[in-house]
């Protein structure tokens, strides 16, 4: 029997009072040869290419592995704990031994090498990058192949001294950076709403009255989707199913923890994603946000991403492991003591936030792993660069980077393995491997002291 076949940009559609609604599908196995290594119109799988990043650094003697090259797990270190114990840590590298190359202002030296691989200290008070970030250049690589361009999100709005975040991850071509979507309704209106407007407000409004309303996308999407189950086997109904549950259940998770899904949107609460104390629900907010991003990638939404769970120089209070000053304050509780000497009780904190992070980095990886597309998952087609703006954010050393690596992009890396560099390796090496990896043809990454002509070749197959 001849294998049906369809578009991967296939969308179940609705059209609720004259209003068009689409969602996207996630990867059927009709959308793939009969070895799911393509589409099934002979195109390659899509890669995807992003970059996780966090605050404020680690610590560094309870963050390198003791075990050099392939398995690190076996003997991964404390802050890697969640890692190691992952079903995804075989498609995660270490890599330990990488320097910026420039020095600078504390913080915002190592964020520019480390995201732009570009650094001017005349550029603002404290100096900033002055080039475009691996994100934004990979976009405009694969410019028009998705209906986003990129997907920014953040997780923590705390910033340096409780202030709101900005946009920290992403730089354009001028050297500014790009906001970052911190609220997930909004996040999932871009990304799967239908886009309402108060000029629809009063139709919708009498249409609610007659028993039309809309509750979900999920709901108005229903019909085509069954149709389309018709022409299915029997696993790829089944994944549509799954997809659509998926979809449900972000909406309830996002309607419990800070907005009501109804006809006409709800005014946005002034407090998100926090409980009645005011603390950052972040575990919750991860968890949501990693499921919606992890189905916008599956359904080829976009193709790029940035991923800031918190800031350069955040104050996140992660009370969720003890935590009671911002992080970044708790870093530097031990100033003016000499080497050595012993920490603050505060110092163990700073470690069990790290622990924390990794832990919602796990969440996020494991949301895309879950994901099958073709003969893999969206997790194996991807390349992940994770990294901070500092090593030791106490002493504020960018030196010995913490550097991990995630997903297969395809078979180009090679993956679960701690790589340790010599000699001091240029830290832009990395990015500039990664968009090698996901065939994005750069001869070079960054400026400068900084920039980079050279992949890491042992990361590569």
């Amino acid at each position: 029997m001849k294998k049906t076949t369809i578009h991967r940009r296939t969308l179940l559609r609705s059209s609720l009072l004259g209003l068009g609604a689409a969602v996207a599908l996630p990867p059927l196995e009709a959308m793939f040869d009969a070895n799911g290594t393509a589409l099934a119109d002979g195109t390659p799988i899509p890669l995807r290419y992003g970059v996780f990043f966090w605050g404020n650094g680690v610590r560094p003697d309870r963050w390198r592995p003791g075990r050099v090259g392939a398995e690190w797990w076996l003997d991964p270190n404390e802050e890697l704990a969640p890692l190691a114990a992952s079903t995804v840590r075989d498609r995660v590298s270490v890599l330990t031994g990488f320097d910026c190359q420039q020095g600078g202002v504390g913080h915002h030296s190592g964020r520019a090498q480390m995201l732009t691989g570009t650094y001017d200290v005349n550029n603002g008070t404290y100096g900033g990058a002055t080039g475009p970030s691996s994100d934004f250049l990979v976009a405009d690589a694969w410019e028009g192949a998705t209906r986003l361009r990129s997907i920014d999100v953040g997780i923590s709005s705390t910033g340096k001294a409780s202030s709101r975040v900005g946009g920290q991850v992403s730089w354009n071509g001028s050297g500014r950076s790009a906001g970052v979507e911190l609220d997930p309704s909004a996040l999932y209106d871009r990304l799967f709403g239908m886009g309402f407007g108060e000029e629809t407000a009063a139709g919708l409004e009498a249409a609610r009255r007659r028993g039309v309303v809309r509750q979900s996308m999920v709901d108005v999407v229903r019909e085509d989707a069954e149709r389309l189950r018709d022409r299915l086997g029997a696993e790829d109904r089944r994944r549509i199913e799954a997809h659509l549950d998926g979809l449900r259940g972000v909406e309830r998770q996002i309607a419990s923890l800070g907005a009501a899904s109804t006809c006409v949107a709800p005014d946005r609460p002034s407090r998100p994603w926090t409980d009645e104390g005011g603390r950052e629900l972040l575990t919750e907010k991860n968890q949501v946000v990693a499921d919606l991003l992890a189905i916008a990638l599956a359904c080829d939404v976009s193709r790029v991403f940035t991923y800031q769970l918190n800031g350069m120089q955040a104050d996140t209070v992660f009370w969720q492991v003890g935590g009671e000053q911002g992080a970044h304050v708790q870093t530097h509780d031990d100033r003016g003591l000499p080497e050595g000497e012993t920490l603050s009780p505060q110092f163990e904190r700073v470690h069990l936030s790290v622990v924390f992070i990794m832990e919602q980095l796990t969440t996020l990886l494991e949301a895309l792993d879950r994901i099958p597309e073709g003969d893999g998952t969206v997790l194996d087609h991807s390349a992940i660069y994770a990294t901070s703006e500092v090593a030791d954010g106490t002493r504020h050393t960018i030196d010995d980077m913490p550097i991990l690596v995630a997903g297969g992009a395809g078979g180009a890396l090679v993956p679960g393995m701690h790589y340790r560099a010599s000699g001091g390796a240029n830290a832009t090496d990395v990015p500039l491997t990664l968009m090698r990896a996901v065939g994005v043809d750069a001869a070079s990454f960054g400026a400068g002291e900084s920039a980079s002509t050279r992949h890491v070749s042992e990361l590569l197959t």
